[in-house]
This record gives C-alpha cells, sequence and structure tokens, in this order.
C-alpha cells in the first residue's frame, strides 16, 4: 500500500513539472516586460478624475440626511 501510494505521488509530481514547463519566451507574455508595464501606468493618477469624484458627495446625496 505505501509503494504504490510513494508511487502515485512520484507521477503526480512528475506529471506536475511536466505541464508547468517553463514556456515564458516562447508566449506573447515575454513581450511585456517590467519596463513597458511601467510606462502604460505612469502619470495616470493627474489624468483621471478619480481623486475629484469622492469631493464633497455626502452632501450631494440622501444618504446623509437623517430626517
Amino acid at each position: 500500500m505505501k509503494t504504490r501510494l510513494i508511487l502515485a505521488l512520484t507521477l503526480s509530481v512528475l506529471a506536475a513539472n511536466t505541464y508547468a514547463a517553463d514556456g515564458y519566451d516562447r508566449t506573447g507574455s515575454a513581450a511585456f516586460t517590467a519596463e513597458s508595464s511601467s510606462a502604460v501606468a505612469s502619470n495616470g493618477n493627474d489624468r483621471t478624475d478619480a481623486a475629484k469624484v469622492a469631493t464633497d458627495g455626502a452632501d450631494r446625496t440622501d444618504a446623509a440626511r437623517t430626517n
């Protein structure tokens, strides 16, 4: 029983390593490196109105009223 369990675990580890082989350089994911991904998001906060959406929002909604 132990032999079968050890054999099954060994085969499952080998099978997992086979499917998880390194193919990063052969896929399209290699085109997105750290340099290009950081350039996409640089200076994004000053171009959006995300900081202005919630300013003075409580006085414009009925959620703050207690009447």
